[in-house]
């Protein structure tokens, strides 16, 4: 994911609010993950539910219903649910993450009323005490997405005030079921109601796999169609016992068309619901208890018609207007921290309905609709129309309704009564595996020309691989089918320019990810990320991506937005890159937008405050709405925001364009620049160097000779074009690289000096026109080589003050605090450090002194401190990244800290 480091805030932060509880007492479901593999006095060693809709029965009673198996996984009496996932264990806590893996989940906390075991829970004819879905390379992973659409199909859930209908088809045929608790603590227990529709065939339906043998299933009431004499309460009194002696099928009880029996299996008792076909609806009620509750009878709210509205009142806000200083600035659109309901707006990402309004989905499952999103952003009204999600990233609006992307897949929001609500969260696809993988989120989702939608899964591994970690994918118009479209991808977010129909992904630096990428997302293309650092090297060759972005200067890639209007300036047409650690916009430069194969990227001199997720274009104004939170990772001074970046027509001195050519470098300005800074070589610095894509976090930095470091490139002369927009440099010495690093310090033509980076990556060196671009005829055999100015640094400073700006700029400071904290960070504190005795997690223990710090910086995985052994974030190695007098510097900072801790 992309929250790869945690960090030290050395900037004041905006207070963080109050939030109540994660799981609202009053919203009847949430989907979660649910772990009921370790419940004492169970059987059922593999009963983990991966998408689950937990359900609040009253009574402190809870339930969760496993949606791709269609099976009532685990009924229990207590407190809900022991959180470990990273929404609600980060709710209160903004700071806090996860463990990585699958050891420690989301546990019922409580005691068992019944459970199933790992095997679906309906049958058009007969059950199967098997899980009939393939297995995928790793065969102790159980998320394995749904069952076949044949055996059944999960459909969606209607909520209406505090009670929520499950609906599914068996075979089909449409079911929907509610469930309520009854009784006390001492003699409680709940029932299943179900709304069957007509059917020709049978259906099973697995009510509960329990040992205990005083727990029974009683029918209390039904409706079975005409056939049937005596009224609604002719099978009051039904009960069945389990038989904990026998082996096979022993106690029946029947009436009417409706069968409960027992079958032994294993160590405990199934029962099992039979219902005989029929021409007409039907309605059935069981009842689970240790004691008959002979009050009950069959309930089924009025769902349909959807339910009164829950959160009626709305929130306003007031925008804040960036004055028009630069040529870009960002606007804030302010969130309702203070709402009604006290909930934490973390917002993962946003959408535009054709009218103009937003909808912005919240991590935490929440969605908000706003209005009043004009020039001047003066009253900004928020509604909250919907909640309950799994740790959604996505949302849009198409074909008139509101798609989000979560960890149960893509859900598709109804409002049944016009009351501006959710009221049905329809299931539009669930048709590909999700694992309980805590790093595996459902990272993107974005709308294809076709109606398709392409998702990208989280990649990172903690104990099993999943069927579709480390994926793209398109699902279909429909929902109901998905293909792999790419794979090898680590932390994968999505652009999509719509005019050329082409699929482009960001990554994360990590295994097998040397740095940062900008990817050409192609079917059956293979992308280097391997989710395991145990495993072997990759054996289908990489694709490599069309640019890399060095680490300084983007070290968590996001989201991706294609400026495919007209409205931006210089970035029109341009895919413009998200980074969220150091909040930061990027321009992507490609050599062919249609098939690119190598390109350039240039940083946005505009400054964020908050986190950066995800991007939108405004429908009607053209401006690029950006939203984000933070959870760790991020150095932003605020914890949450929605911002929208509006050019204001003032002088740009961002780069409009840049490319590599045979003989040089092509870099072009939206404004005429100064001609004597242009062509003076004095004001540019060039540097190339490769990356290693190993099983090793992150690469360092390697010449073309395979030795570790950077090169300085001769830039052999300037030329500028007629109109003096562009800027060609002759670097006649041009080969195939990972990256090179373009340092400028130029002037306007109408005076203002600026400065910057543009990062190439060259795959093929190809002529270039410069006609074109309206420069001179220049023939290079004859270019005064004497105009070559060295390249090269001036000699460089050593101190402590230089090893705290290489610890600012270089990254350390998202891992190592330098206040003692070590809460939540992925790396030791920095303070007291140099001097002190570290014990590691394997080998004896040593004096952090100048050798050891040296050796931490080059090779990080040599010696890891005791604790730090089961991160996922790990320290990539700074060989040819940093010299040896900045090693040096940071060695003295390190050393003034211990200092400083020492008064």
């Amino acid at each position: 994911m992309i929250w790869l480091l945690c960090v030290f805030v050395f900037c004041a932060r905006a207070e963080e609010p109050k939030a109540g509880t994660f799981w609202e007492p009053d919203f009847p479901y949430l989907e979660a993950i649910v772990d009921a593999r370790a419940v004492p006095n169970l059987t059922l060693t593999n009963n983990l539910t991966v998408r689950g809709i937990v359900l609040s029965l009253g009574n402190h009673t809870y339930a969760c219903f496993d949606t791709d198996l269609l099976r009532l996984a685990y009924v229990w009496h207590g407190d809900g649910l022991q959180f470990a996932s990273m929404a609600p264990i980060s709710y209160v806590n903004l700071g806090k993450k996860n463990d990585i893996g699958q050891a420690i989940l989301n546990r019922p906390v409580g005691d068992a009323f019944s459970a199933l075991g790992f095997y679906p829970g309906i049958a058009n004819g007969k059950l199967t005490f098997k899980d009939p879905r393939a297995v995928g390379l790793d065969p102790g992973e159980l998320g394995r997405g749904p069952i076949e659409a044949s055996i059944g199909r999960w459909e969606g859930v209607y909520t209406v005030g505090d009670k929520a209908v499950l609906h599914y088809t068996v075979g089909g045929i449409s079911v929907h079921e509610f469930l309520t608790a009854i009784g006390d603590s001492s003699s409680g227990g709940y029932t299943r109601n179900f709304q069957i529709a007509p059917h020709s065939q049978s259906i099973q339906i697995a009510l509960a796999d329990y040992s205990e043998p005083y727990d029974r299933f009683r029918v209390i009431e039904g409706s079975f169609g005409p056939n049937v004499t005596g009224g609604d309460t002719f099978l009051q009194g039904l009960e069945i016992y389990a038989r904990p002696d026998a082996e096979s099928a022993t106690t029946e009880k029947s009436a009417a068309g409706v069968v409960v029996n027992t079958v032994r299996r294993g160590g405990g008792t199934v029962f099992i619901l039979t219902i005989s076909p029929n021409t007409t609806e039907q309605k059935i009620c069981v009842e689970f208890s240790k004691k008959a509750q002979s009050k009950e009878k069959f309930s089924m709210p009025d769902f349909a018609k959807g339910g009164s509205a829950r959160w009626p009142e709305t929130v306003v806000t007031h925008g804040v207007i960036a004055g028009d200083t630069n040529a870009y600035v960002i606007d804030r659109l302010t969130l309702p921290t203070e709402n009604p309901w006290h909930r934490l707006v973390r917002p993962s990402s946003l959408c535009f309905y054709p009218d103009g309004r937003a909808a912005v989905v919240t991590f935490d499952g929440d969605v908000w609709q706003v209005s009043g999103i004009t020039k001047d952003l003066s009253t900004l009204t928020w509604r909250r129309i919907a909640s309950g999600l799994h740790e959604p990233q996505s949302i849009h609006f198409r074909d008139g309704n509101l798609y989000v992307f979560t960890r149960n897949g893509i859900v598709c929001l109804r409002d049944l009564n016009g009351d501006g609500e959710i009221d049905y969260y329809e299931n539009f696809a669930n048709c590909f595996a999700q694992s309980a993988e805590t790093r595996d989120f459902a990272m993107d989702s974005i709308v294809a020309k076709d109606g398709g939608i392409y998702i990208a899964e989280g990649g990172q591994q903690g104990q099993f691989m999943g069927i579709h970690n480390a994926s793209v994918l398109k699902v279909a118009p429909d929902g109901r089918s998905a293909e792999v479209v790419a794979r090898g991808l680590r932390g994968p977010y999505l652009g999509y320019n719509r005019e050329l129909d082409l699929l482009t992904a960001s990554d994360q630096q990590g295994n097998w990810i040397p740095t940062s990428p900008i990817l050409w997302l192609r079917p059956g293309k293979f992308y280097g990320f391997l989710p395991s650092t145990k495993v072997q090297p990759p054996k289908q060759s990489v694709t490599e991506p069309v640019c890399w972005i060095p680490y300084r200067s983007a070290q968590s890639t996001s989201g991706q937005v294609w400026a495919s209007g007209d409205k931006l300036g210089a970035l029109d047409g341009r895919l413009i890159q998200l980074d969220y650690f150091h909040p930061r916009l990027l321009v992507a430069f490609f050599d062919s937008n249609s098939q690119p194969t190598q390109g350039a990227v240039s940083e946005l001199d505009v400054p964020v405050d908050f986190p950066l997720l995800k991007g939108e274009l405004g429908p009607s104004d053209g401006d690029l709405y950006l939203a984000g939170f933070r959870i760790w990772g991020s150095d932003a001074k605020e914890w949450a925001g929605i911002g929208r970046l509006r050019y204001t027509g003032k002088p740009s001195s961002q780069p409009a364009n840049a490319r590599s050519a045979k003989d040089g470098l092509l870099v072009q300005f939206a404004e005429p620049l100064d001609s004597v800074s242009a062509t003076n070589l004095g004001n540019f610095t060039l540097e190339r160097w490769n990356y290693r894509r190993t099983s090793a976090y992150g690469s360092g930095h390697y010449k073309l000779d395979n030795t570790a470091g950077q090169e300085f490139m001769p830039i052999r002369g300037a030329l500028i074009s007629a109109d003096r927009k562009s800027i060609f440099l002759y670097v006649p010495e041009m080969k195939k690289v990972n990256q090179m690093d373009l340092t400028y310090r130029l002037a306007h033509e109408k005076g203002g000096a600026f400065d910057g980076h543009v990062y190439f990556t060259v795959q093929e060196s190809e002529d270039l026109d410069l006609k074109r671009y309206d420069f001179p005829e220049v023939d290079w055999t004859h270019w005064n080589i004497a105009q070559e100015i060295p390249q090269g640094k001036a000699q460089e400073v050593i101190s402590a003050a230089e090893g705290q700006h290489c610890y600012q700029a270089m990254g350390c400071v998202a891992c190592h605090s330098i206040d003692g904290v070590t809460v939540g960070r992925v790396g030791p504190t920095f303070l007291g450090l140099f001097g002190k005795e570290c014990k590691f997690a394997s080998g004896a223990p040593e004096v952090a002194d100048e050798a050891y710090i040296r050796e931490s910086i080059l090779k990080p995985q040599a010696k890891i401190v005791d604790g730090y052994q089961k991160s996922e974030v790990l320290m990539p190695s700074y060989e040819g990244v940093l010299t040896d007098a900045q090693i040096q510097s940071i060695i003295l900072y390190i050393k003034s800290l211990s200092m400083r801790a020492a008064k």
